[in-house]
């Protein structure tokens, strides 16, 4: 995964990987659960960015109400799978 800031780091950038390569998807409650990765947007930037092996994530906005009733928005990264050719 290139170089890795730290190992804490590095351990959310492998379960984070994991996630996308897993599910397809990860939002940041996902990611508090799973790594406890308060900077997502972050780590996607570092998953793009990898010299060895860089993900294709889209990042889709999605809005929501919360528990008061207003509208908030939050992204939700994908990842762009290849389509196999015949």
């Amino acid at each position: 995964m290139g170089t890795l800031v730290n190992e804490m780091t590095g351990t959310q950038l492998r379960e984070i990987r994991q996630q996308l390569e897993t599910f397809g998807w990860i939002d940041k409650r996902t990611a508090l659960e799973i790594c406890d990765c308060d900077r997502l947007g972050a780590r996607i930037w570092d998953l793009r960015h990898d010299p060895v092996d860089p993900m294709n994530i889209e990042t889709v906005m999605e809005t929501k109400q919360n528990r008061f009733g207003h509208p908030v928005r939050y992204a939700t990264y994908r990842l762009v799978r290849e389509e196999a050719t015949a």
